[in-house]
């Protein structure tokens, strides 16, 4: 009797470990985004001993895993402002990312990526974490760069005309004028 048992761990035992799966979830710390914009939240997952994973799905929560706010389209604070990508570029491409369109002061908060595959049974896992910066900036940088360069253009040609102006005062000054101008001109012929 225990040797069959024993034969029955030794066989059923690696089949455990293939059933179950480790998943890895991976998150950029860090995104910026201004008032207005679209906000990409990058996340992807790897699966140990790479294996083939048909089915999942993936969830993000804005603050904490599982006991803050759900961010998807069904979310008050976010009705229609969720793109996600498909099914198929979740298992194909393994990415979780998701896309804040439109994008309020009120989203930033850091984001919590959570994955969970089925392969045998169902594993989940969820990322560091990626803190969203949402800044209120009216102009976009360019407009501001194009701005200081037409101005650093337009106090240079004030500079060269104003230089251009006191050389032209000073030539007139220098050169005789009415009466001195005759007596020049008389002296000369003499």
């Amino acid at each position: 009797m225990m040797r069959r048992l024993a034969a029955l761990i030794l066989i059923f035992g690696p089949l455990q470990g293939f059933l179950s799966l480790e998943i890895q979830v991976f998150q950029v710390p860090e995104v910026h985004a201004t008032t207005s914009s679209d906000a990409t939240l990058p996340c992807t997952y790897n699966v140990s001993e790479a294996k083939e994973v048909i089915a999942g799905s993936y969830k993000w929560y804005r603050h904490l895993v599982k006991t803050e706010l759900e961010v998807s389209n069904s979310s008050e604070d976010f009705t229609g402002r969720i793109s996600r990508v498909n099914t198929d570029q979740f298992i194909n491409t393994r990415s979780a990312q998701i896309t804040i369109h439109n994008v309020i002061p009120s989203d930033a908060a850091t984001y919590y990526c959570e994955v969970t595959l089925v392969h045998g049974e169902e594993t989940t896992e969820h990322g560091s974490g990626t803190l969203l910066n949402v800044t209120d900036v009216l102009e976009s940088p360019y407009i501001i760069i194009v701005r200081a360069v037409l101005g650093v253009i337009v106090v240079v040609i004030l500079l060269v005309f104003g230089c251009y102006r006191i050389f032209k005062q000073g030539s007139r000054q220098s050169a005789p004028r009415g009466p001195e101008v005759l007596q020049n001109v008389q002296t000369s012929h003499q």
